[in-house]
């Protein structure tokens, strides 16, 4: 091979080069076009998401007597079930591994057996990599999933709870918060604890009353209700 390239060799490669550039330019766009969709799909979603965590959050420092399998936690946790959300393509800069490692740390600081479930390629391949075999695995997902499917998944984790198989299940995810800035995190499902602060007695939430004490429920209508 001669120690100075040709003119026509020089001329293919810029080609090549300039043709990659092409190829990734039209990537970059594909790409933004799909993260604007998701944005607002982000955007439209959050005031029903924190409403929800709002009222599951106060109803149940309303419960807390009766016992419900749902909201009351385990004396000893000595197993934990997490869900696990990753992409299910590469090319998304540190979006995985940062998930990986948020993931590993949880898991360590929690210093109990687990079991997985893993949502996404890359999640079920960094389990693989760990030798763990997820109870359950999910991708191709699609990003309009009907909510057959949303509570087929929840009924899944609701019984994977009740059964006794784990104490805890927490979500592993990836919080949004701008077009650069993407924050590991995690939240747990179940069992559902109440805030902080608890609410005051006798003031449920969206105007429900409950009396825990007597098992029984009134709604702002008037209309009661018992609970066994």
């Amino acid at each position: 091979m001669p120690a100075i390239l040709s003119t026509r060799a020089i001329k293919r490669k810029v080609r090549s080069v300039s043709n990659i550039k092409k190829i990734t330019r039209a990537m970059q766009m594909v790409s933004a076009a799909k993260l604007k969709k998701v944005q607002v799909r982000l955007q439209e979603l959050r005031p029903y998401s924190d409403k929800i965590v709002e009222f599951m959050t106060s109803l149940a420092a309303q419960v807390g007597d009766l016992e419900y399998p749902l909201f009351t936690p385990r004396a000893q946790v000595k197993k934990v079930g997490v869900v696990v959300f990753m992409a299910d393509k590469g090319l998304c800069g540190s979006y995985n591994s940062n998930m990986t490692r948020h993931a590993l740390k949880f898991l360590e600081a929690k210093k109990v057996p687990y079991e997985a479930i893993a949502v996404g390629k890359k999640a079920i391949e960094s389990f693989k990599k760990l030798g763990v075999e997820p109870k359950a695995q999910y991708q191709g997902l699609p990003t309009e999933l009907p909510f057959s499917q949303i509570k087929a998944m929840a009924k899944q984790l609701v019984d994977w709870f009740t059964s006794g198989e784990v104490d805890e299940v927490h979500l592993l995810f990836t919080r949004y918060v701008n077009a650069i800035t993407f924050q590991p995190g995690e939240v747990k499902f179940l069992p559902i604890e109440p805030p902080a602060k608890k609410a005051e007695e006798g003031d449920g939430p969206h105007g429900i009353a409950l009396n825990s004490g007597a098992g029984q429920f009134t709604d702002p209508d008037g209309f009661s209700w018992e609970t066994a």
